[in-house]
C-alpha cells in the first residue's frame, strides 16, 4: 500500500515529509524554552510551513485550522507582555476558541470527516485554553493530551510525519520537566547547604 496520497505526486510528498522534518526540529526546541512567547513565535513558525506541508499533500481541512494557529499563536505571545490587559485577554480567548470550534466543525461536516475529529476538536480547545493561560505547564499539559489525540489520528489515516512530530512533542515535554524537577532539586539543595553554612558561621 503507498504511502503517498491519492491525486499528491511523489516529489510533492517527500518534499512535505522534508518539511515535517523541520516542523519536527522547531516544535521539539520550542517546548524546550522556559520563555513562552519564544515558545509560541516558535509555534507561529512551525505552523507556518505546516501550511507549506499540507498544501502540498492537498489537505485544504488541515490548512484552514492551521491558518487559524498563524494568527493565534503571535496574539497570545503578544498578549504575555500585557498581563495588566485582563479583559482584553479574555475577548482575545473567546474570539479564538469560538472562531476554531466553528471552523473545525465545519470542516468536520463539509469534508465529511472521521467522527473522530469532534474528540480531537475538544483537545484543541483544550489546548487552546493552555496556550492563553498564564505560566509555562497548562500550555504544556494540555499540549500532552492534543497530541495524544492527534498520535491517535494519525495512525488512523497512516500519518507517519504526523505521528513522528506529535510522539517527539510528548517525549520534549517530558524532558522539560525532567530538566525542571532536577534543576529545582538542585536548586534547593544549594539553599539547604547556604543556609547549614549560615548557621555554622
Amino acid at each position: 500500500m503507498s504511502l503517498v496520497p491519492e491525486g499528491v505526486s511523489t516529489s510533492n510528498f517527500i518534499f512535505s515529509q522534508a518539511i515535517g522534518l523541520i516542523i519536527l526540529g522547531i516544535v521539539v526546541y520550542a517546548f524546550q524554552t522556559k520563555d513562552k512567547s519564544k515558545t509560541l513565535w516558535l509555534l507561529t513558525g512551525a505552523t507556518v510551513l505546516g501550511v507549506v506541508a499540507n498544501i502540498l499533500l492537498l489537505n485544504w481541512s488541515i490548512i484552514i485550522i492551521l491558518a487559524i494557529n498563524i494568527f493565534r499563536f503571535p496574539s497570545f505571545a503578544i498578549l504575555e507582555k500585557h498581563e495588566d490587559k485582563k479583559e482584553l485577554r479574555v475577548v482575545v480567548l473567546v474570539f479564538f476558541l469560538v472562531v476554531t470550534a466553528a471552523a473545525m466543525a465545519i470542516v468536520t461536516v463539509v469534508a465529511d470527516l472521521h467522527w473522530f475529529n469532534w474528540i480531537l476538536m475538544v483537545g484543541t480547545l483544550l489546548s487552546i485554553y493552555g496556550q492563553w493561560a498564564k505560566g509555562v505547564h497548562l500550555i504544556r499539559i494540555t499540549n500532552i493530551v492534543v497530541s495524544t489525540l492527534l498520535i491517535i489520528n494519525a495512525v488512523m489515516f497512516m500519518n507517519i510525519m504526523g505521528m513522528l512530530i506529535e510522539t517527539f512533542v510528548i517525549i520534549s515535554i517530558i524532558v522539560f520537566y525532567v530538566r525542571f524537577f532536577k534543576g529545582k532539586e538542585k536548586g534547593e539543595q544549594n539553599e539547604s547547604e547556604q543556609d547549614e553554612d549560615a548557621l555554622i558561621s
